[in-house]
């Protein structure tokens, strides 16, 4: 079963995304394409027609800009042939007829002669030089879609749980009522914790009874106050962003928070899947081994397991 479309992974972290990009993904919906062979640059190269049509990259977005009009085959500069306001030319063989002739001076018209070599210029950058990346950025902006909520990565953990993480704030997880909505059959959807609310994502997450709990143990742990007007994970992750003046402290609030969200989902589906290998007395222990643990092997501030057990801020 499918949580999240294919384009919306595609999509960059600032459009809500996880970074993959267009041109990483052939399913992207960037059009047909007559090329036989696979491959990255061969899909740009054909794909360029198509970019056309669909105005996601313009006709005329790479134009050559004349400097000093060096002409190679006959090691000289047109500006040679413009002398006090008029052109002279020295023909080796005349053009064929007039209106030729018409035509190359209406390319001349307007031409501002310089010392600069001519080069060719890629009108979407503002300094004029093409870039991958520029151009990745147009083509997802065109065709990606950008309404899911964007997440901000964090290096200091595992990339599972930035995706884990991604797919929480933008509710892809398979909750019951979730499950429920998408068509499954479902028995009962309700909490399998405590029974009384919805098997929902911010009731499994912070309004269960045992969530609640765990995250009382957690704030007195991290000696913070916890804002009353918290009542959804999208509310808990922006006052995460806001909170902290110094990015050490809120990364690593942020480990303590992502293993907090982690080993809460792993006891849920323990009891979905009667597994029973997690035991809610452990989970505190658990929390604070496995996010130092993460902080310790990619941090490079990492306090001493002492200091951690005390207060990891």
């Amino acid at each position: 079963m499918a949580w999240v479309s294919w384009k919306q992974t595609l999509a960059s972290l600032e459009k809500g995304g996880i970074g993959i990009g267009t041109i990483h993904g052939e399913e992207a919906g960037l059009g047909d394409t007559t090329c036989k062979t696979k491959g990255i640059w061969n899909s740009i190269v054909n794909l360029i027609k198509s970019q056309h049509i669909t105005d996601a990259i313009p006709n005329g977005s790479m134009v050559l800009k004349i400097g000093n009009g060096y002409f190679e085959l006959t090691n000289c500069l047109i500006g040679d042939r413009f002398q006090n306001g008029e052109w002279h030319w020295n023909w080796i063989r005349p053009p064929s007829t007039s209106a030729n002739m018409s035509l190359f001076l209406q390319d001349l018209h307007g031409i501002t002669l310089n010392n600069d070599e001519d080069r060719w210029v890629w009108k979407p950058e503002m300094d004029g030089m093409y870039y991958v990346i520029g151009t990745r950025r147009i083509l997802d902006d065109y065709m990606l879609p950008t309404h899911f909520r964007a997440i901000r990565w964090c290096k200091l953990l595992p990339i599972k749980i930035n995706i884990f993480l991604w797919r929480l704030l933008n509710d892809r997880i398979p909750t019951r009522v979730n499950l429920a909505f998408k068509g499954i059959d479902i028995n009962c959807i309700t909490c399998l914790n405590c029974g009384i609310g919805g098997d929902a994502r911010d009731h499994i997450f912070l309004h269960c009874s045992m969530a609640v709990s765990l995250w009382r143990r957690v704030r007195t742990w991290v000696g913070l106050v916890w804002p009353d007007n918290i009542d959804s994970t999208d509310e808990l992750f922006t006052w995460i962003d806001s909170a902290f003046g110094s990015r050490i402290y809120s990364d690593r609030f942020l480990c303590v928070t992502a293993a907090t969200l982690w080993w809460i989902w792993r006891l849920r589906n323990d009891i979905v899947h009667d597994l029973r290998e997690v035991k809610k007395s452990d989970l505190f222990d658990s929390i604070r081994l496995v996010a130092f643990s993460w902080l310790k092997s990619r941090g490079k501030d990492a306090p001493d397991w002492k200091s951690w057990l005390c207060n990891p801020m």
